[in-house]
């Protein structure tokens, strides 16, 4: 299902994909084509919730990814030229 997923919004330009329990292979997130995962780096807990930032923006903004909880993430996103942080999702 996460393989037919992603090859169906592959060509959908889609900037960001949130998921709740993701499938995990050997404790780590599958990975996508076009897409840079971030998930909770919580020690001892599986992660449970993931989002997919899609490639175009991960080369214009960089991103920091905070898991109050293990079922929380907070992704806050920054432009390159160091500018304050501009969203968060």
């Amino acid at each position: 299902m996460f393989l037919t997923l992603f090859s169906l919004i592959m060509n959908r330009n889609l900037s960001f994909v949130c998921l709740q329990d993701p499938l995990l292979f050997q404790g780590d997130l599958l990975r996508a084509p076009g897409y840079q995962y971030f998930s909770s780096n919580i020690i001892g807990q599986k992660k449970q919730v993931a989002i997919y930032v899609n490639c175009f923006l991960t080369d214009c903004f960089n991103y920091f990814c905070v898991s109050p909880v293990a079922d929380v993430l907070h992704l806050l996103m920054s432009r390159n030229d160091g500018s304050k942080v501009i969203a968060g999702i």
